[in-house]
């Protein structure tokens, strides 16, 4: 993550499928404080808030990370061919 954060207790990796001209909600989770996407594999992808819409967000690069400190969810949209995200959810103390 680039920097020290002494309130992330666990870490909980998954991975994701942002479908050909799907719109995906990635929520947060009880305990999570920060989530670092990775783009692993697809065309087009891009992420923003809940006001995301085609052309409108940030256009991530294969391969890119991008940190965030969340406090509510994030969007991702993909075109040109099915996209695969990485997500790391760093938890605060309590996360079972």
């Amino acid at each position: 993550m680039g920097s020290s954060r002494d309130d992330v207790f666990s870490l909980q990796g998954s991975i994701q499928a942002i479908g050909l001209s799907a719109i995906v909600e990635i929520p947060v989770q009880a305990f999570q404080n920060a989530t670092v996407f990775k783009f692993i594999s697809g065309s087009t992808l891009l992420i923003g808030g809940a006001t995301l819409t085609w052309g409108v967000g940030y256009p991530m690069g294969i391969g890119e990370t991008v940190s965030v400190d969340l406090s509510g969810s994030i969007f991702f949209a993909a075109s040109g061919a099915t996209a695969t995200i990485g997500i790391l959810r760093c938890r605060s103390a309590g996360a079972e």
